[in-house]
């Protein structure tokens, strides 16, 4: 289960999950919110590209990552334990104490996302592809 979460009253989840055990299906995974961005990613690395004297445009950036999205990371983690469900927390993969990971390699094709909500191609492969890595299973 996915969502813009932010944009919603997130904890109505309850209800899908309920329904998804109440049918059967025992393996739930919660997929948490997605660092998103205060404005176009593109945007703000150039922004950040201007405004740094070694005109560098970084893999990882604090600058621009909206803390409202951050702010739920914890709060869903602990709810998918109270539901008994898995947790895979995009934030942790995505973000560290460097900031979120902006490209993956040196062309606008690397990019990670176009927007506060969307990752690209290549940022949405690369998230997926760390889910084992970030699946903290509840053991439910």
């Amino acid at each position: 289960l996915s969502a813009l979460w932010y944009d919603y009253d997130w904890t109505q989840v309850k209800k899908t999950i309920s329904a998804l055990k109440d049918s059967g299906i025992k393996n739930i995974d919660l997929i948490g919110q997605d660092p998103c961005w205060t404005d176009d990613l593109p945007k703000l690395l150039y922004k950040y590209f201007k405004n740094d004297t070694m005109h560098q445009i970084p893999r990882r950036m604090k600058f621009g990552v909206d803390g409202k999205c951050l702010k739920l990371d914890p709060l869903m983690k602990e709810f998918s334990a109270q539901q008994q469900v898995n947790y895979i927390s995009p934030t942790d993969i995505m973000c560290n104490d460097e900031g979120c990971i902006t490209r993956l390699g040196d062309t606008i094709e690397s990019l990670t996302g176009w927007d506060s909500g969307h990752f690209t191609s290549v940022g949405s492969v690369y998230l997926v592809s760390q889910f084992s890595q970030f699946n903290y299973l509840t053991g439910w």
